[in-house]
């Protein structure tokens, strides 16, 4: 009989337990592997026969629904003369489709991503190639892709908005507008806004600043009938982090992903993986590993609301870590070997028990939601904090109000 996997017990249980794919690693017989990570230069000699694809097979038997990490963004759809070239991604979604995988679309309007010729069009038709692009993608794949991260990262570590070409050239409403395209050109699509370092509300400022912004941009939306019907948190966790970088508890998880029942939003962790490499040697760093993932699962897994999780990366071998942020660490649920960690044992716990019950929505007062805990969660591993005011580097971050740099680029300045 064969060994149960995680992807099947997702299935049974009705959750997404996703994860994010790069080209090269699905189809490595098609594109040369040197260069970076999103480099998809043609191989002109492919190997033959194929040597087997550890990488499909781990992606097939641990996860239900995957998300394309770069190739599906805005600059990297275009060839060189500015035209829109779906042939990788059109493989790599045929390919998610006929096994069985539900396909993520990840992202339309991030401005990290965005080709560099917009910024300087004015801003009448900076916003119809805005228009057209959310038309052109979208259309392009109705019927395949039923999700959309339509608006990414608008934030700034503070909470307020971050200040971007998009906001430069179509002011404060632009992402109401993004979301009402998104909606004309595929009615039954279902469009989610998705940002990091929002996963943990009732922490105090400024440790739920972010959070505290986030939700508040959902309800604007909301209350403004804006067709927006999910909400991303990204999960990008450092358990060494301190200040603003400190992983939240699993009940200040528990608490965002409530409150934001109240605005009937569905909720996912998006790009979720955790890194441990920082901390002390002396510690078993797959068990913190496991510790944060089953904890923080199991807290979200026991709110309706809440759809499932999106690890950033199939495996360690394949991480964005070591690219963005120049250490080798093992932030994913399989090793570099494609075989299974402590912490994938984790999230099979976390989906066979969650937390807490299922309880029913939360009202708007802090005092209908779950307590935060006194029980020293983490604290054989979470790290001091300055005990009164955060240190110079913390203080850039909080403080830059309007930055829109994103987080390595953040982390790299202040560190």
């Amino acid at each position: 009989m064969a060994e149960t996997t995680l992807a099947d017990e997702a299935r049974k249980r009705g959750f997404e337990i996703g994860t994010c794919v790069l080209p090269k690693f699905m189809f490595p017989e098609l594109y040369c592997s040197s260069g970076r990570r999103e480099s998809i230069e043609p191989n002109t000699s492919p190997s033959s026969p194929s040597p087997p694809n550890l990488y499909l097979s781990a992606l097939s038997s641990t996860f239900t629904s995957f998300t394309i990490e770069h190739h599906m963004k805005w600059g990297p759809l275009l060839n060189k003369s500015r035209e829109y070239d779906f042939t990788t991604v059109d493989r790599m979604v045929d390919w998610g489709i006929e096994n069985g995988f539900i396909v993520k679309g990840h992202v339309l309007i991030w401005h990290v991503t965005s080709p560099k010729y917009i910024n300087d069009l004015p801003p009448a038709e900076f916003a119809k190639v805005v228009r057209n692009h959310i038309f052109t993608v979208m259309r392009h794949f109705k019927g395949r892709v039923r999700q959309w991260d339509v608006v990414n990262e608008a934030l700034a570590p503070d909470g307020s908005m971050a200040d971007t070409v998009f906001l430069r050239k179509m002011g404060p409403n632009y992402i109401s507008q993004c979301f009402r395209w998104a909606h004309e050109a595929d009615p039954e699509a279902f469009l989610i806004y998705n940002d990091n370092k929002v996963e943990g509300w009732g922490l105090g400022s400024p440790h739920s600043d972010k959070a505290e912004g986030y939700f508040n941009l959902l309800k604007g939306l909301v209350d403004e009938g804006v067709p927006v019907h999910g909400a991303g948190m990204q999960g990008h966790f450092v358990a060494s982090g301190t200040g603003v970088r400190r992983p939240p508890t699993p009940a200040a998880v528990a608490n965002q992903v409530r409150r934001l029942s109240t605005l009937n939003l569905k909720v996912n962790l998006s790009e979720f993986d955790v890194r441990t490499s920082s901390l002390s040697a002396h510690l078993d760093l797959e068990d913190v590993q496991k510790e944060i993932v089953r904890d923080i699962l199991s807290a979200c897994f026991s709110q309706p609301n809440f759809t499932g999780v999106y690890f950033w990366g199939v495996s360690d071998a394949v991480s964005w870590v070591e690219d963005f942020y120049g250490n080798v660490d093992k932030p994913l649920i399989l090793d570099s070997s494609y075989s299974t960690k402590p912490s994938h044992q984790g999230v099979l716990d976390a989906i066979s028990s969650p937390a807490a019950p299922r309880l029913p929505p939360a009202l708007h007062d802090k005092s209908s939601l779950i307590p935060l805990p006194s029980d020293g969660w983490g604290s054989s591993w979470m790290q001091i904090s300055p005990p009164t005011t955060p240190s110079p580097s913390e203080t850039t971050a909080i403080s830059d109000r309007g930055n829109s740099k994103p987080d390595w680029e953040i982390e790299a300045n202040n560190s």
